[in-house]
This record gives structure tokens, sequence and C-alpha cells, in this order.
């Protein structure tokens, strides 16, 4: 049995557009593209589980989806056109890539690294852009895009282990689920080491351990830069600071050549957006018109897309 992704793009889009056309019906659809039946099965499927819809959301006659499409590809053109934006900040403002400090600290956090955030626009217009030379382009933007955000996160992450091995105490997340049974250190502590690495060279010719500004006046809790970043009793403050000042010594070069090669890392990342565009520039307004989106509210109005023509009647 052949696989959907095996099947060429074009013709899975065709598939799922005349299995729509037919009132949703596998079996004609299979027959009229000599596939088995199984295999379109899964071709609706693969669609289904990506957002499309098996039938027209409204309920309009099809003189009214049939417009309902054309101003939804006469809007994906403009965005087509506008300038489009990537959102990547400065590393040093990124400490967890906008994860919270539970999530940052858990098993496998690289895995809930939020992609770039896309408007409902540009994600429409990217599914048009499928089999366009613009295609490579978005989707080389957002791997490189995912990996500069993991790899943000792991230096705050290999900091976070570090700092709780000096300390000889747990890294764990402010406020947490739960209050910490004994000392502990918490992920603010982990924010203001990572933001020092990040510092400017010019005010890294003193002792960093002066950007630190401690204050054990809490009879509970410790603050660093105005912020809780530990609970406790007086000798775990004196653990976490004498702790802290170790690993500055000992291990803040390489950490800062780790942040050098991120800033470096970013702006090279900054061309991306005069390539992509570039790449979107090359579009055809045809070729946005050839594909089809999840948004899209009537895709089998699409002549050009092969398969049974359109149904005409009136939906009830």
């Amino acid at each position: 049995m052949a696989r959907p992704r095996s099947i060429e793009w074009k013709k899975r889009v065709a598939v799922f557009v005349s299995y729509r056309r037919v009132g949703q019906k596998a079996y004609p659809v299979a027959q009229h593209f000599g596939i088995a039946r199984s295999t379109t099965g899964l071709i609706i499927k693969e669609f289904l589980e990506a957002g499309f819809s098996d039938r027209p959301r409204a309920e309009l006659s099809v003189q009214f989806l049939g417009r309902a499409q054309e101003l939804h590809l006469e809007e994906l053109t403009e965005v087509l056109r506008r300038p489009r934006s990537i959102n990547l900040p400065q590393p040093r403002d990124w400490s967890r890539t906008g994860l919270e400090g539970e999530v940052a600290l858990s098993d496998s956090p690289e895995l809930e690294v939020p992609s770039e955030v896309a408007s409902a626009g540009d994600e429409a217009l990217d599914w048009h852009l499928r089999e366009t030379p613009a295609e490579d382009v978005v989707r080389q933007k957002d791997q490189a895009s995912l990996d500069y955000r993991r790899r943000c996160l792991l230096l705050w992450r290999d900091i976070a282990a570090e700092i709780g091995e000096a300390c000889r105490l747990p890294v764990q997340a402010f406020p947490g689920k739960q209050p910490p049974e004994g000392p502990a250190i918490f992920d603010g502590l982990v924010d203001e080491l990572y933001r020092l690495v990040f510092a400017a060279p010019a005010a890294r010719g003193r002792d960093p351990a002066g950007d630190l500004h401690w204050d054990p006046s809490g009879t509970t809790q410790l603050s660093c830069n105005s912020r809780i970043v530990a609970v406790g009793q007086a000798a775990d403050y004196r653990a976490i600071q004498d702790g802290v000042t170790r690993w500055l010594k000992t291990r803040e070069a390489g950490y800062e050549e780790r942040s050098r090669e991120l800033v470096r890392l970013h702006h090279d990342l900054h061309f991306l957006q005069p390539i992509l565009h570039e790449a979107l520039e090359k579009v055809t307004d045809d070729e946005v018109r050839s594909g089809i989106c999840p948004a899209c509210p009537y895709p089998e109005a699409n002549a050009t897309i092969p398969g049974p023509a359109p149904k005409t009647t009136r939906r009830r």
C-alpha cells in the first residue's frame, strides 16, 4: 500500500478536495485517482489532523461559498506582498525562550520551545506556498529560529545545573506548585546569572560578582537584585553566595564565549529577513491560488485542482 507521503503534494491536495466535492465519500475518489481506498483514507486523515474541514463550515449556497473563497485568496495575495517580520529577540532578553520556570527545568524542555508565532495570515499563506521555491526558505527560517531558541534555553539550563551543583542545593521554579520542603534555589537566580554572562565587554573589567546585589535580610528568603532567589537559613544563604562566586571565577569565561556566539548567531539570523522577502517576491498570485489551507472556506471551487466538479446544489 502506498503511503500518503510518497504521493506528491498536488495529488494529495486533489484527493482531499475531491473528497469534499463528492460529499465525503472515499470510494469514488479512490476510483477516480486509481489509488487504494485505504490510501485515500490516510490522505484524508492527514488533512483532517492538520486542521482542515471535510466540508464547508458555513451553511451558505455554493455561489456565496465560491465568493468567500475568492475573497480569501485575495486576502492572501495581499499578505504575500506586505513586509513580513521575523521576531527574534536578543539572546540576553530570552533566558527561557518564553517558558515558565517549571517547564524550563523539566525533562526535555527543548521539545516545549515554541516555534516563531506567525500571524493567522502568514500561517495560511505558508500552506499555499507548498511546492513553491519559497517553501524551502520558510522551512529553513522556521528551523533556524527554533534552533536559536533552543540554544538560548540550553545555555540557561547549563547554568542552572552548574549553580545547583556549586551550591549543593536544588534549583526549582518560583513559586512552584508546592513550597520547597527544604532550602532551595529558585530559577530567578539562574535568570540573573544568564543576563550577567551577556553583560557588555566594558562592564567586564571588574569582578562580575559586583553586579549581584544580595539581600539576606529576610528570615527565610534570600533576594538578589530585588528578586527572591532562594529560601533557607543564614547558612544556606552564605553557601549560595559562595557557590555563585566560585562559579563566576571558574566557569564564567566559557559561558561568556557561548554568549558571544549566541549574539553572533542572532546577527546571522537577522539576514533571514531580506532572504525571506526576496523569496516571497518571486511567488506568483497563481501559485498562491493553486494551493489550499485550513482557513479556505471552499477550496473545491478551485477549477485548477483536478477531480470531480464542485456540487452546484444548496447545502441543507
